[in-house]
């Protein structure tokens, strides 16, 4: 197991949805391989996912076990079937130092003129956040837009002609 866990306690303060009264819902993070480790995810879920627990319990959260109601396991085969995730990847590319913040895919590509890219998988990296910083990023980056019919659109925030469809 990796030990790159991180987790995350959602307060019923903030939103009491998220649990019945008197409980809380917890969110933990760790870092897989993609579809392509051979991990089959229907076997292997359930006991990794007690691995973290047992891990948890052990290191921070001694007693975890007696107060877990339900648990949801969400796997690379879910992020491939589901959210249509190139090999299942969660976080663009693998989990590993080297393919993370500055190291990823720049916004403007290396090799292709003209090539621009943003996303979880393009610097500065996943999640929401990363995602927001990336737009940002490219729009330092990317060429002014030549004036026309659909570049007046977008910037008057009405869309696509119908015409220029």
């Amino acid at each position: 197991m990796n030990r790159s866990i991180l987790g995350r306690l959602t307060a019923r303060s903030t939103d009491p949805s998220v649990a019945p009264p008197g409980c809380d819902a917890f969110y933990v993070l760790s870092p897989v391989p993609h579809l392509d480790s051979g991990t089959d995810w229907a076997t292997e879920a359930e006991p990794y996912r007690q691995k973290v627990q047992a891990y948890l319990e052990r290191t921070v959260l001694p007693g975890l076990s007696k107060h877990v109601v339900s648990s949801r396991v969400t796997t690379p085969q879910h992020f491939h079937d589901e959210l249509l995730s190139y090999k299942g990847a969660g976080f663009g590319m693998e989990p590993r130092l080297l393919q993370s913040a500055w190291f990823r895919p720049h916004n403007r590509s290396e090799d292709v003129e003209g090539l621009y890219m943003v996303g979880a998988g393009t610097h500065p990296g996943a999640g929401v956040p990363g995602v927001l910083m990336s737009a940002k990023a490219l729009e330092t980056v990317l060429p002014p837009l030549p004036e026309s019919g659909v570049a007046r659109a977008y910037a008057q925030g009405t869309g696509v002609p119908l015409g220029a469809r």
